[in-house]
């Protein structure tokens, strides 16, 4: 059996997690977000019992979005996830430990209402390196903005979007009124920049440009503006 399944105690949660064996991407991540921690600067940034809204971009087998919720119990989160199988992860990984309001996605966060198409030609071409490219054709996968997604869910702010897409953020920041999109209405952003595509510069301006601060951990970009 290539899976099994994980016990651990995360922000005094015991939570059990389900992930796949190497060449499987899944031992990887979990280390990086619950052994390394990468995520548990932005625990400072909030108030543990605030309830707040959280959106999962590139939410892979559901690991970032537990940390987050063993964290702030109150919170909603949106994941969104492009690939069937760790779709299914999440799904198992999202509902296994009995906590509500998490809504899982097969869907992706775009600039724009689409029709998309994975590729999976980046890095190591493993399941976390999965992106997606507008589709010239209709396709069973869709993406939309963030605006969409807030109306969807009947918020009127994001307080946390993390976005991890492996490249594809930078079709989100490539124009001012696209950034706005992202940017108006999120209080703290965590990004994945992967500099292959040489997007960090623009993406640290339209930060700068909406007042946000930032700073750099580990693999990922915290910018934060708590008064929106």
């Amino acid at each position: 059996d290539n899976e099994f399944t994980w016990r651990l105690t995360i922000n005094n949660n015991l939570i059990e997690i389900f992930c796949r064996r190497y060449p499987s991407s899944d031992l990887g991540i979990m280390n990086q977000v619950f052994g390394n921690k990468e995520y548990e600067p932005v625990l400072e940034l909030f108030n543990t019992e605030e309830s707040l809204t959280i959106v999962d971009a590139g939410a892979n087998v559901g690991f970032s979005s537990l940390f987050f919720k063993t964290a702030f119990p109150n919170s909603k989160i949106l994941c969104l996830e492009i690939d069937d199988a760790n779709f299914h992860l999440l799904q198992r990984n999202t509902s296994q430990n009995g906590f509500r309001d998490i809504t899982t996605l097969k869907e992706a966060l775009w600039k724009s209402n689409a029709f998309l198409e994975i590729k999976r030609d980046f890095r190591d071409k493993s399941e976390c390196s999965y992106y997606v490219e507008e589709s010239p054709s209709d396709t069973s996968l869709t993406g939309h903005n963030l605006s969409h997604y807030l109306s969807a869910m009947n918020w009127q702010k994001i307080d946390l979007l993390k976005i991890d897409i492996e490249g594809a953020e930078r079709y989100l920041f490539e124009t001012n009124t696209l950034a706005d999109q992202i940017l108006d209405n999120t209080r703290v952003l965590v990004i994945e920049i992967h500099d292959e595509f040489d997007i960090r510069k623009t993406i640290e301006e339209h930060l700068t440009r909406h007042g946000f601060t930032y700073f750099n951990h580990g693999d990922i970009t915290i910018a934060s503006r708590l008064k929106i």
